[in-house]
């Protein structure tokens, strides 16, 4: 049982099926949006570095609070994603999620 509270406390970011932030760019498929808590995980709050998600939008994907059109950078938005998923800045291909649902704040 120790074994399995020392590998929990080893990974620091558990999976997460949303992601808020700040839009930093807008594409006719894709957002990105500024994801820079969910990857950092349990790094030190003194490291500034910012990481961005490559949010997919597909034909599934619904708004609240507004449509594709209002999105703009600086946009703040919720995203549920389709799937849990471990967003870990060491693994870059963890930071491209598809969207379930975007609500514009």
């Amino acid at each position: 049982m120790l074994v399995l509270i020392l590998v929990a406390c080893k990974n620091p970011n558990a999976p997460t099926n949303t992601v808020t932030g700040e839009v930093l760019g807008v594409d006719d498929s894709y957002i990105s949006v500024n994801c820079s808590d969910e990857a950092k995980g349990n790094e030190q709050p003194q490291i500034s570095m910012m990481y961005g998600c490559k949010v997919r939008i597909t034909d599934d994907t619904t708004f609240s609070n507004g449509n594709m059109e209002d999105l703009s950078d600086d946009s703040k938005v919720k995203v549920k994603l389709t799937k849990k998923m471990d967003i870990d800045a060491q693994k870059k291909s963890s930071l491209n999620v598809t969207a379930k649902e975007i609500i514009i704040k």
